[in-house]
């Protein structure tokens, strides 16, 4: 059970994890489900804080949403699928109680002065759960550009300055990998590798970074680097 709570729960908020949401969204294709709504959030400018005020600052704020997540929808499955990410899917719900869990998340947010965007979907039956969740990422991206004054391309073009500045810091490097020709047993070239270093100056690698170039749209810029 320990091994189990350990690879499938966020450490920093107790909510389940991406390798959670995974498996719960493929075995959804297996079921028939009805009366179901999906709430997508994303943290508004984590990053900023974190590099402004510190990642101490940047987990209260994550600790924050994940409570009132948890106390406004009750019963529900909450996920945290990436660093500024919450995915709720709440089942077996009727719309108004859905719809007035919401608003209630709303106002809290708001008066707790949590900068976030969200987009919320609900089906009564024949509901597909990866669609359902496509659409409400899609309704989250569009409550950011309307409310915050964002688009996809304002964002993209902050994420590629905010990189070439710490390539400039030295935060990410090349690390070179040797190809070796099995039959001659010698050197025969090298593999350029992208490696990320942490605050300590510990060795980052590419699954610790590379999803929020994906995430960001920016993945192509790391061939430029």
């Amino acid at each position: 059970k320990a091994l189990y709570n350990l690879g499938n729960t966020d450490m920093l908020t107790g909510l389940m994890n991406r390798n959670k949401y995974n498996v719960d969204v493929a075995e959804s294709y297996n079921r028939e489900l009805t009366n179901i709504g999906v709430v997508f959030l994303d943290l508004d400018r984590l990053k900023d804080i974190n590099d402004n005020f510190g990642h101490k600052m940047g987990d209260k704020l994550i600790i924050a949403m994940s409570k009132i997540l948890k106390e406004e929808f009750p019963g529900a499955s909450i996920y945290r699928t990436g660093g500024d990410e919450f995915v709720v899917l709440n089942s077996n719900i009727d719309y108004e109680c859905f719809n007035l869990r919401v608003l209630e998340m709303g106002k809290r947010v708001k008066n707790g002065r949590i900068y976030c965007s969200y987009g919320v979907i609900y089906e009564n039956d024949n509901a597909i759960l990866s669609e359902m969740i496509e659409k409400a990422e899609h309704e989250m991206y569009l409550y950011k550009r309307k409310h915050h004054n964002y688009s996809l391309e304002a964002e993209q073009e902050a994420f590629i300055l905010n990189f070439r500045h710490n390539v400039q810091r030295g935060k990410y490097f090349i690390a070179l990998q040797p190809k070796i020709d099995p039959y001659k047993h010698r050197i025969v070239g090298a593999e350029a590798l992208i490696r990320g270093k942490g605050e300590n100056g510990e060795v980052e690698y590419p699954n610790s970074f590379i999803p929020i170039f994906e995430k960001n749209h920016c993945i192509d810029i790391i061939d430029l680097f």
